[in-house]
């Protein structure tokens, strides 16, 4: 009985570090309170595009958590990508510049990191307007060719603004 209980607990430990592990999201794995800037762009078309931006730490951290609570279901593929809608860059910035830039598809089931792009588990998903609505900004028309690149990036070299 005890050595069956012992076998069960040893199971279900490493059911629990298993998922742990595949939850994490390669390109999410920065430290949310380095931020102190975020950029969120949206827009059906490219050319649509609308930023807002906030220095509210809370918003900042809000929207990160949101992130990184997303799970991976698989790596994606081009077909898993839906017709319309530029889907929602977060681009989170420190204070030296540097940032950290994702975009979740449109469909809120496709995260686009700078490490890979990938699937994401339907019930976990985010609601993009929900976070896009978060912000207390106004949004401002940014265009296509204000889109981020996706990815992390250090800050400018000295004398290259």
């Amino acid at each position: 009985m005890k050595r069956g209980l012992m076998l069960c607990l040893i199971f279900f430990l490493f059911l629990n570090l298993c998922s742990c592990q595949t939850s994490h999201v390669q390109g999410l794995d920065w430290d949310a309170e380095e931020m102190v800037e975020l950029h969120v762009f949206q827009g059906g078309v490219p050319a649509d595009a609308h930023r807002k931006i906030t220095t509210d730490p809370e918003e900042i951290q809000r929207v990160a958590k949101s992130l990184f609570a997303l799970k991976v279901e698989r790596d994606a593929v081009n077909e898993d990508v839906p017709c319309g809608g530029i889907g929602t860059y977060f681009s989170f910035y420190r204070a030296d510049t540097s940032r950290e830039t994702v975009l979740v598809g449109s469909g809120g089931d496709l995260l686009y990191t700078g490490e890979g792009f990938y699937k994401l588990k339907r019930e976990i998903s985010p609601n993009q307007d929900v976070l896009w609505d978060s912000i207390d900004a106004q949004p401002e028309l940014v265009g296509e060719n204000q889109l981020p690149e996706i990815g992390s990036f250090p800050p400018p070299e000295a004398g290259n603004p």
